[in-house]
């Protein structure tokens, strides 16, 4: 009578090789907490309001500056120059519709800042918390 002997090592060396290759420890997502998720939910309602009643000023109160647009070398470096030139140009009719209904994706930065951005079209609208709360701080290309 034959013995049939089956090799391990085929599917030792197999499993070796499927577990080498997923990451030993994957990066979660960072989780935003409840304290910082109601912040910066008051904060995007009065920025919503603002941007809904085409108000430049209040708008421009929201703000960090330098606002920092991101597209191109220059930037607001107050809330004259930010009304006169960046809110025209990145919060026009079809930017505030869109601000008004996308959901904001909250990213914690390696210092542990708090971020969040909303993405319209080919731009990112940023909003970082500081000292003084959540803020308006720039404008990126959506890559």
């Amino acid at each position: 009578m034959m013995s049939l002997k089956i090799n391990p090592l085929p599917g030792v060396l197999a499993g070796v090789l499927l577990t080498s290759s997923v990451p030993a420890s994957a990066e979660e997502e960072p989780v935003v907490s409840a304290a910082v998720r109601q912040e910066f939910d008051a904060f995007l309602t009065r920025f919503r309001a603002a941007l809904a009643a085409d108000d430049a000023t209040a708008v421009a109160g929201m703000t960090q500056f330098p606002f920092m647009p991101y597209l191109d070398e220059g930037g607001s470096s107050d809330a004259a120059a930010f009304r006169a030139e960046s809110y025209p140009r990145f919060l026009a009719a079809k930017a505030r519709r869109c601000l008004a209904r996308r959901n904001a994706i909250h990213d914690r930065e390696p210092d542990g800042g708090e971020t969040f951005v909303i993405f319209c079209g080919d731009l990112g609208y940023y909003f970082h918390r500081t000292q003084d709360g959540f803020r308006f701080t720039e404008v990126g290309p959506n890559d």
